[in-house]
């Protein structure tokens, strides 16, 4: 039976040929910022992977090889500092989202059971040009929110 959704079956065809989708969100609610995320790692019981604060083509850029990297490679991303994300020597953290369901709204949709947890989610955070992490003072992408506990 088709979904009462027809993005949901584009969806599911693309994830099909390509065994993952990065879907990005212009804005969110009250201005937050742009955000990206994947859709189909949760098929190979794979936390999907949410970035904040990019333009689409740079989000793609992060998250694909990510997903790829997992898909193909068996890559499991962890909570935690991660140099695999930009490369050696910049910073970069992924943290536990809390509750995916708000922001990944198109992979809940798919893979989330209803009555069930939301799937499990990390959000990729870097700091900005000085070096600051949204929870810090000053920082300038302080207004990219934090989706779980800040470390």
């Amino acid at each position: 039976m088709p979904d009462p959704n027809p993005y949901l079956d584009e969806v599911r065809q693309i994830i099909a040929e390509h065994g993952v989708m990065i879907q990005g969100v212009a804005d969110g609610d009250e201005g937050e910022s742009p955000f990206a995320y994947t859709v189909g790692l949760a098929a190979i019981d794979q936390p999907e992977l949410i970035v904040f604060g990019l333009d689409a083509d740079t989000s793609h850029g992060i998250l694909n090889p990510m997903a790829m990297s997992t898909i193909k490679e068996n890559v499991r991303w962890l909570p935690g500092p991660s140099d695999q994300v930009f490369g050696s020597g910049v910073a970069a953290l992924l943290i536990e989202v809390t509750d995916s369901r708000e922001h990944l709204t198109v992979a809940n949709a798919i893979f989330a059971r209803p009555g069930k947890d939301p799937l499990p989610a990390l959000q990729l955070v870097y700091p900005d040009k000085q070096g600051r992490w949204p929870w810090e003072d000053e920082s300038t992408v302080a207004d990219d929110p934090v989706l779980g506990p800040i470390p």
